[in-house]
């Protein structure tokens, strides 16, 4: 296989599903200089490295000490093909770009590859758990632990990785404030700015929302939807009752006021403790019933009672 010279990995990695990384990621390809991958679309390349790092480090144990380091050879020797394999069928550019709305895995992208950078997508926490509720009906306490799972990957990564690999970009700020996050994005990855088509990305029509889907009653990833005043994702979570905030706060809160968003209703200590004591009866037995109710149905009844 022939990959181009001086093609470099980009990882799109977004803090969950439905944190709008397929939004920035047909917006990034606009660009002359970012091409797609080999793998097309939502690849999840890097979730399930794990097996790469295991696979080389059970072959280097046993080898002889003599003979080297052959754990840390083979990992790279691994991420050398696959970065051959990503850019087999990239054309002339200067990123080849890979997206992933999941954490797993992202700790390994410095172990397999050398030549990479990296964007983080993340968005309000309580927004991508009402809006992967709508779009998957998944209950809110599950979803809420996966976030918050995920959440704590993306932390730890940005804790132990050298900035000048990474940038960090929040969906809200895409909407809000476009040119000026995409202008940093491409400055980020030493782009020219005046080759992005500004105007074209600004008129590029929704695709995959939980809610605003035209004519159709489920997401849909196959049609643009063309935007209007109707298009609010930043408000999904808006109408959320007080429990399910306190229960956020104090499984995730933390995670996300480090990106800047604010919460709402910081209650006090026994209320922490009460809330994750139903949270945990709420995520672990919510397919159990009692007396014609499920449990979850029973203890979201007592919070919502509680904590009018």
């Amino acid at each position: 296989m022939n990959e181009p010279k001086n093609c470099n990995l980009l990882f799109l990695i977004g803090i969950s599903p439905r944190s709008g990384t397929n939004f920035l990621y047909r917006q990034l390809i606009l660009h002359p200089d970012i091409n797609q991958s080999n793998i097309k679309g939502e690849d999840r390349t890097i979730n399930h490295s794990n097996l790469l790092i295991n696979y080389a480090t059970t072959v280097g144990k046993n080898q002889p000490s003599r003979w080297g380091n052959s754990t840390k050879d083979l990992e790279k020797n691994l991420g050398n093909a696959l970065r051959e394999y990503f850019l087999s069928s990239v054309k002339k550019s200067k990123y080849a770009i890979l997206k992933t709305p999941l954490t797993d895995g992202i700790i390994n992208i410095p172990v397999l590859f050398e030549d990479y950078k990296i964007i983080f997508l993340v968005r309000d926490g309580r927004n991508i758990i009402e809006s992967y509720s709508r779009s998957f009906d998944t209950s809110f306490m599950g979803t809420l632990v996966r976030v918050t799972q995920h959440a704590k990957k993306m932390q730890l990564f940005l804790e132990s990785v050298s900035n000048d690999k990474f940038h960090v970009v929040k969906y809200e700020n895409l909407l809000t404030n476009f040119n000026s996050e995409i202008t940093d994005l491409l400055k980020f990855l030493d782009l020219p700015v005046e080759n992005y088509p500004f105007d074209q990305a600004k008129n590029m029509g929704v695709i995959g929302s939980s809610t605003f889907t035209g004519n159709s009653t489920s997401p849909t990833w196959k049609k643009e939807v063309e935007k209007n005043d109707t298009f609010t994702p930043n408000s999904r979570s808006k109408d959320w009752p007080k429990y399910k905030h306190i229960l956020f706060n104090y499984y995730a809160g933390h995670l996300f006021k480090k990106w800047g968003y604010i919460l709402q209703y910081s209650p006090r200590n026994i209320t922490y403790f009460f809330v994750s004591i139903s949270g945990f009866i709420l995520y672990h037995f919510h397919r159990i019933r009692l007396n014609g109710k499920t449990i979850i149905q029973s203890i979201q009844l007592l919070l919502k009672t509680l904590l009018k």
